[in-house]
């Protein structure tokens, strides 16, 4: 039996730890900085929240993903069930409503409803 084993706290908090090295002061958030200097910092941020994204595309079963820095590349099916792909796809939604980082809320809201996880987003702090 093959097992597909997933490492959901990693694909999560590594990219937000990565967010937040890459904006420590909060520049994105920072409404007295000028806008390109907010939009540069948001950008590198996003760049981290697009990993997370990515997996839950790939559970979704969306036909491409990007990954960090490439083009968009074909999507290999997963051999996850549809109950198992929905348990993970909670579990990625959860960990990442742990993360003080609003920014990322904001970020996995829209997410979700680009990829018609609308009744996922219970789990959002809103």
């Amino acid at each position: 039996m093959m097992l597909d084993c997933r490492f959901y706290e990693a694909v999560v908090q590594l990219p937000l730890q990565k967010a937040q090295a890459l904006d420590p002061a909060g520049d994105a958030l920072n409404e007295q900085l000028d806008a390109g200097t907010r939009e540069h910092a948001l950008s590198r941020r996003e760049q981290c929240y697009e990993i997370i994204t990515s997996e839950l595309r790939a559970l979704k079963g969306e036909t491409s993903q990007r990954e960090f820095g490439s083009p968009i590349r074909p999507v290999v099916q997963s051999a996850l069930d549809p109950a198992s792909r929905k348990k993970n796809i909670c579990q990625i939604i959860q960990l990442g409503v742990q993360s003080p980082d609003r920014l990322f809320h904001k970020y996995l809201y829209r997410a979700l409803i680009d990829l018609g996880l609308e009744n996922e987003l219970a789990y959002l702090p809103f």
